[in-house]
């Protein structure tokens, strides 16, 4: 089967953990899961998700300072907050912070299936927006430097040869 996408899933709570992975996973979604928020901050510099879904009272996450932290390295990577008791203040800060959903714990099985289905979308659009715009850079300073070496005259023919050459690499892929 092939994968739905790439989840983290970050609870202190090894059954909560589980349970959720197992549930994610029966539905065809590749979990990695984490225990701590050290753990999973190694993790996500690493893995390439299009999802993390995040406890809001585990330990290291106090007033939801690890979400901020990953705002840092990722700042467009759906987060899916789940929380024992979402407050009016907790619901204000996941807002802030721009997690893309609040969810109460224990969730049930239709509520998660559905907002995974959708932050995963999310994250995938996300993930080739990133990239279409990191390639479409790539070209832009390839034809700078075409430019540069055209406006140099006849004698760099054979250097814009190449340069033309490499930039219709990138551009075929």
């Amino acid at each position: 089967m092939e994968s739905r996408g790439q989840l983290l899933i970050v609870d202190s709570d090894p059954i909560a953990l589980a349970s959720i992975s197992e549930m994610l996973q029966s539905e065809g979604y590749e979990c990695d899961m984490a225990s701590a928020t050290e753990t999973a901050e190694v993790r996500i510099i690493q893995g390439a998700f299009d999802l993390l879904i995040i406890d809001a009272g585990m330990p290291g996450n106090t007033d939801l300072a690890f979400i901020s932290e990953i705002r840092k390295i990722l700042p467009s990577i759906p987060i899916l907050v789940l929380s024992d008791s979402p407050t009016v203040s907790c619901c204000m800060a996941v807002m802030a912070l721009q997690a893309a959903d609040l969810a109460s714990k224990p969730i049930s099985r239709e509520e998660l299936y559905s907002k995974v289905e959708s932050l995963v979308v999310q994250g995938q659009i996300s993930t080739q927006v990133r990239a279409s715009r990191i390639r479409l850079d790539e070209w832009s300073r390839d034809l700078h430097m075409l430019e540069q070496v055209l406006d140099q005259g006849a004698h760099a023919a054979q250097t814009a040869r190449s340069l033309v050459l490499m930039t219709m690499r990138n551009i075929v892929g």
